[in-house]
């Protein structure tokens, strides 16, 4: 009886204790850090902006320096009026030229002497008229830079000089170029320019000989 009652003390004891004693709120579990992974972290990327290709500036045209040569054209003229035994001959012997135009020409030299010799192509002005036949230069001087592309004998006018065995023959082109103006700085005239084109010959003992051979060049020179 007495065990009985100590017993049921106690577990009022007990009892009071658990009252007393204040319970403790669960927190919530810490989040699980995920795995470390061999896949970067995706990141935002800027906004993608259209480029535009660069476009370079265009290339400037190169204008080609003037031929000095025969075109085809020219080059089958003057084989044509080059006929066999004829001892010069020029592609054409008229032509019409505007003043600041350059053309191309040719001229073609046979030698026919029995002995090799050396032979020269010069220039000479018969005269230049305008439209009233008034003359308007008779001195190949004012002219010269016409024809001075082709010019290396400065004192003859003439081309350089040039040996030629018998049956030789040697063509040139010759080049024509009508300036704005003269040579002594007057403007050129429109009109009528003919020219003597002549051919010297020189024999063994260096002596200068009479013409060889002459042709007429006109050139109607327009504005």
């Amino acid at each position: 009886m007495k065990r009985l009652i100590i017993l049921c003390v106690c577990l009022l004891m007990l009892a009071a204790c658990a009252k007393e004693q204040p319970v403790q709120p669960v927190k919530p579990a810490a989040p699980v850090a995920a795995a470390d992974s061999d896949v970067p972290p995706v990141s935002e990327q800027p906004p993608v902006t259209e480029t535009k290709p660069t476009q370079l500036p265009s290339a400037v045209p190169q204008t080609a320096p003037p031929s000095n040569e025969m075109d085809a054209a020219t080059q089958a003229a003057l084989d044509k009026n080059f006929k066999p035994g004829v001892k010069m001959a020029l592609s054409g012997s008229f032509f019409k030229m505007k003043i600041g135009e350059r053309k191309v020409i040719g001229v073609a030299l046979r030698a026919l002497r029995p002995e090799p010799d050396t032979y020269q192509i010069r220039f000479d002005l018969r005269q230049a008229y305008d439209k009233s036949r008034s003359i308007i230069t008779s001195d190949f001087a004012q002219v010269k830079p016409f024809f001075q592309a082709n010019i290396e004998d400065d004192v003859n006018n003439g081309f350089a000089t040039v040996a030629l065995s018998p049956n030789g023959e040697k063509k040139y082109p010759l080049i024509i170029d009508i300036k704005p103006e003269f040579a002594d700085g007057a403007k050129t005239q429109p009109g009528t320019y003919e020219l003597n084109i002549k051919v010297f010959n020189k024999d063994k003992n260096v002596k200068l000989l009479d013409e060889y051979s002459v042709i007429l060049l006109t050139i109607l020179v327009e504005p």
